[in-house]
């Protein structure tokens, strides 16, 4: 699937000066001509001057060509019509602040944030957590737009309150890197920026095939892929998160779960790491790296194990690999891509 998405947006790329049509647009970017232009060009010949004169008004003429508003369908299943560049907007998503903001968006009140905030936003309201945010303070703003998350019940609970005063929202959620697309696409239409679609998804879509289009004919990786916990114990963990979909779209194959059908993730005793002897061991949580070696060694058997002893045990930082990387995924993919494939990229 990854391939084909992939595949599919670079030829969408390649259509990017037509992206922008008049009136009502679905998420789907569709090639589409003016009359005008089809008009001009079956009865009017070619010269230098014409040439020179369709050259000049051509830009002009994409910045009038705006969407006025934009379909999709939601992550609860719902088809939604949103106009495009809301004034008013409240967030009230971490993740969703950034990809907002790059995409041409502006704030007027959005959630804490742990990581930077985009300086196009920097003064909107903050008005609480993504976990404590109350729908009385999003009203008092008056917001022509409410960016939620699918995956926040609080946030689910708004709805119907939304809805009854016909104000426009966006409820959204993804954990890989095909879910950033679909939600730049979005983002990026609503604002009427699809030079910012390009720039920032396109750049990110464009590494990310080269490195998977490098990695297709190499032996798939195998990996334990961990979580470690100090009081809980270590958790072996499917593919279902943002790293997890990482390795799969790298073609790793998780040790965790036998004949690639995978279950609940579930605790292993090191003796069982140690009779399975991994090619490769990646963990993610519990803290940095320093934190994830100390939990982990705590176990004398822990420096046993042939990936340790030969330096294939990676502990992934929590900014690329458990939050989202958003612009960032070409960048998470070229890290991890090098660890688990070292002799494609030894170079």
């Amino acid at each position: 699937k990854m391939k084909k998405v992939i595949t599919v947006f670079l030829t969408m790329l390649m259509c990017a000066s037509v992206f922008a049509g008049c009136g009502s647009e679905t998420a789907e970017p569709k090639k589409e001509e003016t009359t005008t232009e089809v008009a001009a060009e079956e009865t009017a010949p070619e010269t230098k001057e014409t040439s020179e004169k369709k050259e000049e008004t051509k830009p002009e003429a994409a910045e009038e060509a705006k969407l006025e508003s934009v379909t999709f369908t939601d992550s609860n299943g719902k088809e939604q019509t949103i106009k495009c560049n809301p004034e008013r907007v409240v967030c009230v998503y971490e993740s969703f602040v950034d990809l907002w903001a790059s995409s041409g968006g502006s704030l007027v009140a959005r959630v804490e944030k742990s990581m930077p905030v985009p300086e196009n936003v920097k003064d909107a309201d903050v008005i609480g957590t993504a976990a404590d945010v109350s729908l009385e303070k999003i009203l008092e703003y008056d917001p022509d737009l409410v960016i939620l998350t699918a995956g926040n019940k609080g946030n689910m609970d708004m709805i119907p309150v939304f809805e009854e005063n016909g104000i426009d929202y966006i409820s959204l959620a993804y954990k890989n890197f095909d879910g950033y697309l679909e939600v730049m696409d979005i983002f990026t239409k609503l604002n009427n920026r699809p030079d910012l679609y390009d720039e920032l998804a396109g750049k990110n879509a464009e590494i990310i095939a080269d490195i998977t289009e490098k990695v297709s004919s190499a032996k798939p990786a195998e990996v334990l892929l961990l979580m470690p916990n100090a009081t809980k114990g270590t958790h072996v963990m499917n593919f279902n998160s943002t790293l997890g979909s990482m390795l799969q779209d790298l073609g790793a194959i998780n040790l965790g779960f036998k004949d690639g059908e995978e279950g609940d993730n579930y605790i292993m005793s090191m003796e069982a790491i140690i009779e399975m002897d991994p090619q490769y061991i990646i963990s993610f949580g519990g803290g940095d790296a320093a934190k994830a070696a100390e939990i982990l060694g705590s176990d004398p058997l822990w420096g046993e194990l042939t990936a340790v002893k030969e330096g294939r045990y990676h502990h992934m930082p929590t900014e690329l690999y458990m939050n989202k990387p958003n612009h960032r995924y070409g960048e998470a993919y070229a890290n991890l891509a090098k660890l688990i494939y070292p002799e494609v990229f030894a170079d």
